[in-house]
């Protein structure tokens, strides 16, 4: 990878076009195995049910969440030329929540909106609910869509939608995950989706997650939602 990164970047000598989309395959091949290894290890660390699978509960500021969160992403947006949007939150704002599986989820929903959005852009809102026990997270891009035949099955492990190409193949690990770890934060996801035209995912998340909770982040019952 770092070998490919000095390819594209010049400073070995300029590429032709050919030796360019060739480097840039190289780089996306190289993206998705790591994707594909971190999914596989968050799988297994999932299904083992031991204390790492247990939820660690502190107050959480969603606006520093969020923008640490955009650093992280902002090499692979701009690579892209796809926008990525953070709407503004209080700098008060706080949820008792767990930092690490919060993370896992909004990265998760992120990168599979980067990897269908061809241009336009991708939006994170957070929505404090004020009055209620819940807040919500939506991730919208202006994306490929998903077919509506589709959508009851995004959530099932290995799946791949019928808009997938091979240039947006993924591994069909990510949204798996992220269902098991919303449901077992006693949370909701729902999706809205048109094809050509994007897809939103709405998280619901307690306002304030329990210090000892008793979800089990198991495999089992997500394998054929």
């Amino acid at each position: 990878m770092g070998a490919s990164s000095l390819l594209s970047s010049g400073m070995c000598g300029e590429l032709s076009r050919d030796q360019a989309q060739r480097v840039a395959a190289i780089e996306r091949g190289a993206d998705e195995l790591l994707q594909l290894i971190d999914s596989t290890v968050t799988m297994a660390r999932l299904d083992q049910g031991d204390g790492r699978s247990r939820f660690v509960v502190s107050d959480v500021g969603v606006g520093d969440l969020l923008i640490q969160i955009k650093g992280e992403f902002s090499d692979a947006f701009e690579k892209k030329g796809v926008t990525l949007v953070i709407d503004p939150v209080e700098p008060e704002c706080l949820i008792k929540t767990d930092l690490i599986k919060l993370k896992e989820i909004l990265r998760n929903l992120i990168e599979n909106a980067r990897k269908f959005t061809q241009q336009g852009k991708v939006e994170v809102r957070f929505a404090p609910r004020e009055g209620e026990a819940r807040v919500e997270f939506v991730v919208s891009d202006t994306g490929i869509g998903i077919a509506k035949d589709d959508l009851p099955k995004i959530f099932e492990l290995f799946f791949q939608a019928e808009t997938s190409t091979v240039e947006h193949a993924s591994g069909g690990l990510g949204l798996n995950i992220v269902k098991r770890l919303v449901t077992a934060m006693s949370g909701e996801i729902t999706v809205d989706s048109e094809v050509g035209h994007g897809t939103a995912f709405h998280i619901y998340l307690p306002r304030a997650l329990p210090t000892v909770h008793n979800s089990a982040l198991s495999l089992r019952g997500f394998q054929n939602l």
